[in-house]
């Protein structure tokens, strides 16, 4: 049996918004039902760490793909700070903000 892909307003809506649709719209409203997603978004944690320890060893982003078998895109969002959960600063605002915090030796 295939699963449903639309399901009819007046099973899904609440019945004053079903009733103010009928003003505008003929005939019956079909509303798109939420499918689950089938795989993970999040990906294998396992694997996601082994990355992260490739990447502290040195390796570069196309030599930690072909070692786990994935795209180097896909390997640099797994190291981006993003998905580390890690939520400091960026190299550059960090470099930035050492600059402004040190102080100034100019003669």
């Amino acid at each position: 049996m295939k699963a449903r892909r639309y399901a009819n307003a007046a099973d899904v809506l609440p019945a004053a918004l079903a009733r103010k649709l009928v003003r505008y719209v003929r005939g019956r409203v079909w509303i798109p039902v939420r499918r689950r997603r089938r795989f993970k978004t999040a990906g294998d944690p396992a694997r996601n760490r082994r990355i992260r320890e490739l990447s502290r060893q040195g390796w570069t982003v196309g030599e930690i793909a072909e070692e786990v078998r994935l795209c180097k895109e896909r390997v640099r969002q797994i190291l981006s700070p993003r998905s580390t959960g890690f939520s400091g600063k960026t190299s550059r605002s960090a470099a930035r903000s050492r600059r402004s915090s040190e102080p100034e030796t100019r003669a």
